[in-house]
């Protein structure tokens, strides 16, 4: 999908930083697909960690691709965790 393919030509942080700067303009779709890609890279961080990283790049890692899947933002997935959805009221009950 060309909507979020990095321009491989500029420098590797300047691609980092237009994925935050350019992603809240992005349609649905791409940035569904950004989050989807962002959580894969992050489990497979946790599983296999790249060799020859250290804990401080794991970390840069971490907060980059948090704050790429911040930029996504006016996202509405439909879904909330259970803790937040209303309680339904079991029939013939009030609401006392």
């Amino acid at each position: 999908m060309a909507e979020v393919t990095d321009d491989k030509s500029l420098p590797k942080e300047e691609r980092k930083r237009l994925q935050i700067e350019k992603t809240p303009a992005k349609s649905r779709r791409a940035k569904l697909l950004k989050i989807a890609d962002k959580t894969s890279n992050l489990r497979g961080l946790i599983n296999s960690p790249p060799v020859g990283w250290t804990e401080a790049r794991l970390r840069d890692y971490v907060v980059w691709a948090k704050n790429v899947v911040q930029s996504c933002r006016g996202l509405t997935l439909g879904w909330r965790p259970p803790s937040t959805r209303p309680m339904k009221r079991p029939a013939g009950t009030s609401a006392e």
